[in-house]
């Protein structure tokens, strides 16, 4: 056969296969042809109604519809009828356990014509597994369906732990392994993060703010939820809120949250003494003088202050508990109140008075501190500073363990020649007032003008054996006021370096009527350095000399700046002696160029050892005024305020002047 007589035979055969007709229908048609209902167990959701569409071919179109299904949880409705029939499919899933059920819908006439089957499928599904919270913890209470689980710690300023320490959660499954994340979150600013959690009831490992686990079928994995002791300390009385989140870590849905409390309540208040005033009292001030003319402020030192804090004060003369006029809380260390002047009040003694503030907590024990009233034509002094640094102490800087730290007496340093601020009440007149020099050589005297037309004396008093179990060594006096005496160590104190003495303010009246001070404690030592400043109160800008390269003189300011590589002089006080010693009494006036005794004064500029060409007298001034001659290195900052220090003594003495001085240096 030839390859065109065989195309035609396959084209035939083709056309014949194309040419048979479709195969009548004889029975019902149903769409769709099957059906599946899925179902997740307890969900509210229930599986959705299908529609089912049943017809029949013309030739039996007149014959009843008959449907049926071989499982009792399927339901077909209605279950007969004409075509063309429309049907709904639906399922009672109410009672059926976790897994597949089949199922057939039977679709039928009568007589019959060929039944139709429709599988059905139903699959029902646990809830996927979950998370479980749990403790043991009486602190701790269950989430509801209402309410997220919530746990609850207190704390007692002062105390060493929270109430409970820790609280232990029990994490599980409800069925598969889940991993999961633990967030705590609390606080906002420097006290964010108080709120800890850990895999660990022990530390090490470090309670942290963000842990991850593990938990499977069967098993817990214990979480421990502790508060950081450093931050809780320093929360003031009240309650804070944190939380912990406890999320699936596949399912960001599942998630748990325990809402956190802590409730900080305030502990029992303390007293403590601090560097002011002297001697050691936690009041300050600790006196006051009858008949003032404005309302006592007082500052209270100790811990445990609060809002919630109240303070009192009673006369113990009549036991009379009274009201302060206001308080102000600066810290938690710290208490300020201020008391009507009424309260101290008094024509006449006898003095002193003896008042007691008490600070009260709720629920706590007050303590108590002893205030005292003295006779308003005493003076009392409430602290010594350098005039020029305003401390009562240069800082230590040398390897020696520093002396006012281990010497047992109170924290203020005087040196010979020092001139020194004596600060107080009723110390000398309203108005300022300077002593006028005099003799030959001039010389500050040692007596000032004093209140009401009294005179007034500081006295420096030294422990001695004999001949008197007191040496009364007179002070030279620069200028009194009624709250501030500037005086010059005498001296002679040189005699008794490395130890304690104490001075006294004496007022004399015009009737020869005598009083003195509560006698203020002091540690001698041979250097003790202030620099002088313009701003007043030891900070700011230095007093110093510039000189240019002609020698001329001119005051340092941000207007008017050293130039590098050229000298300067600076000003100080509590350098100690000069080398005549003696030959130069006690606030007398100098006249020449005398250098310190010792040599080692230095002078640090930006943190720079500068070169230190001279250091001593100044002409014209007392002893205790030391001019200091630098020069000004070329590596030096440029600026209106680069910090300047000046300090003396060897490596293991050494003492160093108020920081916060600055010159202007070009």
């Amino acid at each position: 056969m030839t390859r065109r007589c065989m195309k035609t035979t396959v084209l035939a055969a083709l056309l014949l296969v194309c040419a048979r007709p479709a195969r009548a229908q004889t029975g019902p048609s149903v769409k769709p042809g099957s059906l599946s209902f899925v179902y997740q167990l307890n969900s509210a959701t229930l599986p959705a109604s299908v529609k089912l569409a049943v017809t029949l071919p013309a030739a039996i179109a007149t014959l009843p519809i008959k449907i049926t299904v071989d499982r009792d949880w399927l339901i077909v409705t209605p279950g007969q009828g004409y075509t063309p029939l429309s049907c709904t499919a639906s399922v009672n899933v109410y009672g059926l356990t976790p897994g597949t059920y089949p199922a057939t819908i039977t679709v039928d006439t009568t007589p019959t014509r060929g039944a139709v089957s429709v599988p059905v499928v139903l699959s029902i599904s646990n809830p996927p597994a979950s998370l479980l919270l749990n403790s043991s913890s009486p602190f701790f209470t269950p989430a509801t369906s209402l309410a997220s689980a919530a746990m609850s710690f207190a704390f007692t300023t002062g105390g060493a732990a929270t109430s409970p320490s820790q609280i232990q959660v029990d994490v599980s499954s409800s069925g598969d392994s889940i991993p999961f994340d633990v967030t705590a979150t609390s606080g906002t600013g420097a006290t964010a993060g108080w709120l800890r959690v850990s895999l660990s009831p022990t530390i090490p490992p470090a309670p942290v703010l963000h842990t991850s686990a593990s938990v499977l079928l069967g098993g817990a994995v214990f979480v421990y939820v502790t508060v950081d002791p450093t931050l809780v300390a320093v929360l003031d009385v009240g309650s804070y809120a944190g939380q912990i989140s406890i999320v699936d870590s596949n399912n960001s849905k599942d998630a748990k949250t325990v809402l956190v409390n802590l409730v900080i309540t305030a502990g029992q208040p303390s007293l403590r003494s601090t560097v002011l005033p002297n001697p050691p009292n936690p009041i300050s001030p600790f006196s006051l003088i009858a008949n003032p003319k404005t309302d006592p402020v007082i500052t209270i030192y100790g811990d445990n202050f609060f809002l919630t804090s109240v303070v009192t004060i009673r006369d113990d003369a009549t036991v009379l508990s009274l009201a302060v006029k206001s308080q102000t809380l600066l810290s938690r260390q710290v208490l300020q109140v201020t008391i009507p002047k009424t309260y101290f009040v008094s024509a006449a003694g006898p003095y002193p008075w003896s008042w007691t503030l008490y600070v009260t907590n709720p629920d706590q024990t007050p303590v108590s501190a002893t205030l005292l009233v003295t006779d308003p034509n005493i003076p009392g002094v409430s602290a010594v500073f350098n005039a020029a640094s305003f401390l009562q102490a240069a800082k230590q800087t040398g390897t020696n363990a520093d002396p006012v730290a281990t010497s047992g007496v109170p924290s203020t340093v005087v040196c010979p020649r020092e001139i020194i601020s004596i600060f107080g009440q009723n110390l000398g007149p309203a108005d300022v007032t300077t002593t006028t020099t005099a003799g030959v050589p001039l010389a500050f005297p040692t007596v000032g003008t004093g209140i009401n037309g009294s005179t007034v004396r500081v006295l420096f008093l030294v422990p001695q054996t004999a001949p008197a179990p007191t040496l009364v060594i007179p002070a030279p006096i620069i200028m009194t006021s009624a709250n501030q005496i500037n005086a010059i160590v005498p001296e002679s104190v040189n005699a008794i370096i490395g130890s304690p003495l104490t001075v006294v303010v004496e007022s004399t009246s015009a009737s020869l009527v005598v009083r003195t001070s509560t006698p203020w404690s002091a540690l001698v030592l041979a250097e003790d350095p202030g620099q002088f400043t313009f701003g007043g109160l030891g900070q700011g800008q230095a007093a110093v000399l510039n000189y240019d390269s002609t020698g001329a003189t001119s005051i340092n300011s941000s207007k008017n700046a050293a130039t590098r590589g050229l000298p300067i002089s600076i000003y100080a006080t509590g350098l100690g002696d000069i080398v005549s010693g003696g030959a130069v009494g006690d606030g007398e006036i100098t006249t020449t160029a005398i250098r310190l005794t010792d040599v080692t004064t230095r002078v640090e500029i930006d943190g720079q050892p500068v070169v230190v060409t001279y250091a001593g007298t100044s002409p014209g001034s007392v002893p205790g005024l030391t001019q200091i001659n630098a020069i000004v290195p070329p590596t030096v900052r440029t600026g209106p305020q680069i910090p300047i220090t000046v300090a003396i003594g060897t490596a293991a003495t050494r003492r160093r002047s108020q920081l916060g001085v600055y010159i202007a240096v070009k």
